[in-house]
């Protein structure tokens, strides 16, 4: 099977139902405001990995309540939540925590 090629160009209009950020964390505790809002409509699923880190990295998904803890040296360096509608994460600890979102549009 053959397919032409593409010729669009990128994509511009409508929404975009996918969410990607590099954070760098340096907080002992959980901050103020959240770390990352994720701008993607309704997002369902979500996918947090730790990639560097001096110890424990906490997660919380109200900023009060420690809803999980993260290490890069562990075997499980990430989480994969799905259909599971959070738009505000906040961490505490230090380490690289990269965050993957999307939704069904």
């Amino acid at each position: 099977m053959s397919y032409l090629p593409y010729t669009g160009g990128p994509k511009v209009l409508g929404k975009d139902y996918n969410f990607f950020k590099i954070l760098t964390i340096t907080a002992g505790s959980f901050q103020q405001q959240p770390d990352v809002i994720i701008t993607c409509p309704n997002p369902m699923n979500l996918i947090l990995i730790c990639s560097a880190s001096t110890g424990n990295v906490s997660y919380s998904f109200n900023g009060n309540t420690t809803h999980g803890q993260m290490n890069s040296t562990a075997p499980l360096n990430y989480f994969v939540f799905d259909y599971r509608a959070q738009d505000k994460i906040w961490f505490s600890g230090t380490g690289t925590i990269h965050v993957h979102a999307y939704s069904h549009g």
